[in-house]
């Protein structure tokens, strides 16, 4: 009897704790992020801002906004914004984005498990676990709600497709990922670079995609956003280097101190820790992976990252 029990046990593991876990997650986090929003511990900036473009957009007009330029797009280029009007069809309500950030945030640990689960059954919930109660996953679930987080699923998916070997399922869900925001290209040039160095009969794409993600981001930020009436002004974020990407690119081949003396600070080695402590370093073992994140991170780190919430 306590053999069965404990196969019954053990199979209940496999089978329903990590959907179990998820959905818990999900309504923990639908509550609190509701009641915050009920507390008025939201703000116009970003839920506020948001809110007010998805719903131009489901009106019929456009990425209009009464909050900063008048045209969203030279703020963050978004397309991908679209796929939410139908929703403020049914229901106009700031609270639709938090579902939605929510949904984007349990979408992303899908692939993880089913690519683990595929090997090690077992140990699959267990990463369903560490997903649910990292105090990351928390800290941006809690927080406002920003278009890019429409990007994870995406990337995730992308990741698996990898993985899997799927090379059509990747691009398509590449591409979907250039229209969330305007430095997406870095997520897709990172890829290709995995492809360059770990994937010896994928080159000739890991090269095309390495060059496509790094000139798609170039051409949005410095012409296609312009062309909707301002500046890109995010550069702030990397004033220690330049104020447009000619100046920081041509400062750092010309003082490549000033980019190690942005990266190497006690607060972004603190920053750092704070990103792999949670998930043990274990993404530091997996060194030809590692290719997918380093560059992104390193954008972090030298930036001033100081609304991050890790600093």
């Amino acid at each position: 009897m306590r053999t069965v029990s404990r196969q019954g046990l053990v199979q209940w593991w496999m089978k329903w704790s990590a959907p179990t876990m998820i959905a818990a997650f999900f309504v923990v986090s639908i509550f609190l992020t509701f009641r915050r929003h009920a507390a008025f511990q939201t703000n116009v900036y970003d839920l506020g801002s948001y809110a007010q473009v998805v719903w131009n957009i489901s009106r019929g007009n456009g990425f209009t906004t009464s909050l900063g330029p008048t045209n969203y797009l030279t703020n963050h280029f978004s397309p991908m914004l679209l796929v939410l009007a139908p929703l403020f069809w049914i229901w106009p309500d700031a609270r639709v984005l938090m579902v939605v950030q929510v949904l984007a945030l349990i979408a992303s640990i899908v692939p993880g498990y089913l690519i683990l689960r595929k090997r090690y059954p077992l140990i699959a919930p267990v990463f369903v676990l560490a997903f649910v109660l990292s105090p990351l996953l928390h800290q941006t679930t809690l927080q406002e709600f920003h278009g890019v987080m429409l990007a994870p699923p995406l990337l995730v998916w992308a990741f698996y497709a990898l993985v899997m070997r799927r090379t059509r399922m990747m691009l398509v869900a590449l591409a979907l990922t250039l229209l969330v925001r305007e430095d997406m290209g870095l997520y897709v040039a990172s890829f290709g670079l995995f492809l360059l160095v770990c994937r010896r009969g994928q080159r000739l794409l890991g090269l095309a995609l390495a060059a496509f993600g790094g000139l798609a981001m170039w051409s949005l930020i410095e012409w296609v956003m312009p062309s909707f009436g301002h500046a890109y002004h995010h550069f702030n974020a990397f004033s220690s280097l330049g104020n447009s990407m000619p100046e920081i690119a041509a400062n750092i081949i010309r003082d490549p101190t000033r980019l190690l003396a942005a990266i190497f600070t006690t607060a972004k080695l603190k920053a750092f820790v704070r990103f792999i402590a949670p998930l043990a370093g274990l993404p530091l073992l997996a060194l030809g992976y590692s290719l997918l994140w380093l560059p992104v991170v390193l954008v972090y780190l030298i930036s001033n990252a100081t609304s991050s919430g890790l600093l």
